[in-house]
């Protein structure tokens, strides 16, 4: 016998609460019913407020579908399970609902270009022409009233579904740049892009209320915009932090995008959220060619060393007060700044490592080229590393070695001053991740030796092997 609508909802609810539970929070019963409900309802909130709901925000469960099949059981039955499968993939009206990153990279693009804007256009740009004017004359599911968010008029599996992360970003990068972010992200971590859901901010939050509000003079309690923003952030469990130009993000002088930062890094202790950061490529490039060589490093710490969350702007004087005051009396600048730095670090290390690979294996990188960029690299990553962190750096920095040193091999050119450095940065990594300081300072001997032959003792270099004796 199959089961009923009903009993299907009220299993899920005991899978969530455990078997016996009679009450539910309000807040849990809005989250599960909206996922796993099998019709669609304008506004799950007016819905659930139809019943009792107690002083501590409870919600007799047994009440609340007595009430919700109460006239209805007969509709619920006969839906059939493939009009069941296509609203659970459409999620209509879900406030986690996003536009897949297949659609992002595709039909986003062809509208802003139907509307005479290019790829460089901004989301400023985009928003009244491409953005606002799509839900134009649509009715909202949330509220059934005219003007929908961009992310309601999309329908199919491909094109939308539930989050499964979040951008954080700001209006003034360009739809280009995001497309091509959101693309790189997919290709880095193996995912689907018809099966990878975005929430962003300008397409999933209906417009044209915001208007509406803005014309009125009304706006968020900054209070209630902060629940609203946790639930939303630990509802998805990723944010992807879209970093342009890698040399002095724009992002980071934006109040909003230093909230979602807080917001994410204050989640990731208790395994709620994963951060990521990324960039368009032509940035990942930039900065592959920066660190290939050593006087781009210096540009690279002073991006890191220049991160001050504390100055940055808002265009709302109240809000920037608010949020940097809850940074101050929570983690602290110091401490956000820090993760931040942490996080691009880590972001810029993985990045140029996997430029190295696919610049070898496609020919464009090789030689005495390829050798002095696996230095330079490598060098940066034992910098940020530092002792004691994960193996998984030390195992890089040793391909990167092996990688640099088989690259002069081939050209010829092993025993060169790259060739040394090479040598040593392996000594290094030997010390640090085995503490087999004897393997590393027969290393440092070869090293020395190698200079001793090319004469070139009296060199930066050397003076190196020589501090480095002592490690």
């Amino acid at each position: 016998m199959s089961l009923s609508a009903r009993d299907e909802i009220q299993l899920v609810f005991e899978a969530a609460l455990g078997s016996g539970a009679r009450c539910i929070p309000v807040a849990l019963l809005e989250r599960v019913l909206t996922r796993v409900l099998l019709t669609p309802i304008p506004n799950i909130r007016l819905l659930i407020q139809q019943v009792p709901i107690s002083a501590e925000g409870q919600v007799v469960l047994a009440d609340f579908l007595d009430f919700l099949f109460a006239d209805s059981t007969e509709a619920f039955d006969k839906v059939s399970n493939e009009t069941r499968d296509t609203i659970s993939a459409d999620y209509l009206g879900h406030p986690l609902r996003g536009v897949s990153v297949h659609y992002l990279t595709s039909q986003w693009l062809i509208e802003t270009e139907a509307v005479g804007l290019s790829r460089d256009a901004k989301v400023y740009d985009i928003e009244p022409l491409v953005i606002r004017a799509k839900g134009e004359g649509q009715t909202c599911p949330r509220d059934s009233r005219p003007g929908a968010a961009y992310v309601d008029c999309l329908h199919g599996k491909d094109n939308v579904g539930l989050a499964t992360v979040m951008l954080s970003y700001t209006w003034g990068y360009t739809v280009g740049d995001i497309a091509d972010c959101l693309q790189s992200f997919c290709i880095t971590h193996s995912l689907d892009p018809k099966r990878t859901y975005v929430w962003i901010c300008c397409l999933c939050i209906n417009q044209h209320r915001v208007k509406e509000s803005q014309a009125k003079g009304v706006s968020v309690p900054f209070e209630t915009f902060r629940r609203e923003f946790g639930e939303r952030v630990e509802g998805i469990g990723q944010v992807l932090a879209m970093m342009s130009p890698w040399y002095a993000p724009r992002y980071l002088t934006r109040v909003w995008c230093d909230f979602e930062l807080y917001v994410a890094t204050s989640l990731i202790s208790s395994d709620k959220c994963k951060l990521h950061v990324g960039m368009p490529p032509s940035q990942e490039k930039g900065l592959f060619e920066a660190l290939s060589h050593a006087e781009g490093t210096v540009d690279l710490w002073k991006s890191l060393l220049g991160i001050r969350i504390e100055y940055a702007e808002a265009s709302v004087a109240e809000d920037k007060d608010r949020i940097l005051t809850l940074i101050s009396d929570g983690p602290g600048f110091h401490e956000l700044n820090s993760k931040v730095a942490l996080a691009l670090q880590q972001w810029m290390m993985d990045t140029c490592y996997k430029e190295v690979e696919l610049r070898r294996h496609s020919g464009t990188l090789a030689g005495r080229e390829l050798a002095r960029a696996c230095r330079a690299i490598g060098k940066m990553m034992l910098k940020v590393t530092g002792q004691g962190s994960e193996a998984e750096a030390y195992e890089r920095m040793a391909d990167l070695v092996k990688i640099g040193t088989d690259a002069l091999k081939d050209a010829g050119e092993e025993e060169t001053v790259t060739g040394v450095d090479l040598i040593c940065l392996g000594a290094r990594v030997v010390n640090f991740a085995t503490k087999k300081s004897a393997d590393a300072k027969r290393e440092y001997h070869r090293a020395q030796h190698v200079l001793e032959k090319i004469g070139a003792t009296v060199t930066p270099t050397g003076a190196g092997i020589e501090v480095s004796f002592g490690d």
